[in-house]
């Protein structure tokens, strides 16, 4: 608040705030350098991929044809590294694995590389064998599912029952 002299009415000076997508390249600035600096934690290097997942699974559901969306294409490749990374730290986690194989299977399907959705959907399908209830695995299995080439639909809706059946809320 300022309040000039004279008795006059106290007006608010503007700030400047960063944008929440300003904060989160913030975030991914801070993580990249932690996990660098701490190579051999596994969790540094997952909470580095889980905000490049983040900026990237954001920009896709609000604006999946944007300049912005393909600008952002590679840090899903960029996640499922990191991820990668995290996984020979700690090769028995489901979750990175199926995040691991997201990034890829959605990496993949930005580029038109379906070597990449194939290899995201064995660390997916992987991921959900050994953690068979985890919805978000099952929301993930099912969208690269539905959208490789040529679409498996079938095997997705089976994916995304399975999902609905594991937390019905």
């Amino acid at each position: 608040l300022v309040v000039t002299g004279g008795g006059s009415v106290p007006t608010a000076t503007p700030t400047a705030t960063a944008s929440p997508m300003d904060a989160l390249e913030e975030m991914i600035s801070r993580a990249q350098a932690t996990a660098e600096q701490n190579q051999d934690d596994p969790q540094a290097w997952i909470d580095y991929a889980n905000l490049l997942y983040d900026s990237a699974q954001i920009v896709r559901e609000q604006a999946p044809n944007s300049i912005l969306y393909q600008q952002r294409l590679p840090r899903w490749l960029e996640a499922a590294n990191a991820y990668e990374r995290a996984l020979t730290l700690n090769p028995d986690n489901p979750v990175a694995r199926g995040d691991m194989g997201a990034s890829r299977c959605f990496y993949g399907i930005g580029m038109g590389d379906q070597t990449l959705v194939e290899q995201g959907l064995a660390d997916l399908e992987a991921a959900t064998t050994a953690q068979p209830n985890d919805t978000r695995l099952l929301l993930n299995l099912g969208a690269c599912l539905a959208q490789a080439q040529p679409p498996r639909v079938d095997e997705a809706i089976a994916a995304w029952q399975r999902g609905l059946a594991a937390s019905p809320a």
